[in-house]
């Protein structure tokens, strides 16, 4: 039986590094909902079922963090994954379970994604 691919919503102001992680997570057979904003991801959370949310901190309206903040009310088990220059050397930053400091390579983005979703590459039958 297989299962369907896991969700990730993917929130970050720079379409470069959008474009370039969201390709990173799809060449693994993920599927990626990119959004520019916090409120728009906000708005995207609540509408989709997500398994992963990947943002950034500096967002420009509602920041990474009030967005994760507000996510993690509707939904506390929800993984969220902070991606940021800021915060070097950090590894938990609430509301977020993880953090990955900019810039990253490929293998430390699947790295940090396993560590937040442990299950992705071989889902529980």
């Amino acid at each position: 039986m297989t299962l369907p691919p896991r969700q990730i919503l993917l929130v970050d102001d720079e379409l470069g590094i959008l474009e370039v992680v969201a390709r990173f997570l799809e060449i693994e057979g993920l599927v990626v909902v990119k959004v520019a904003d916090g409120e728009a991801g906000l708005r995207r959370f609540a509408e989709q079922k997500f398994d992963l949310v990947i943002t950034d901190r500096m967002l420009p309206g509602m920041s990474g963090e009030e967005m994760a903040t507000a996510i993690k009310k509707i939904s506390p088990h929800i993984p969220i994954l902070l991606i940021s220059g800021q915060f070097r050397g950090l590894v938990n930053v609430t509301p977020f379970d993880f953090f990955l400091s900019k810039p990253f390579s490929r293998d430390q983005l699947l790295s940090a994604v396993d560590q937040v979703l442990p299950e992705w590459r071989n889902p529980a039958p």
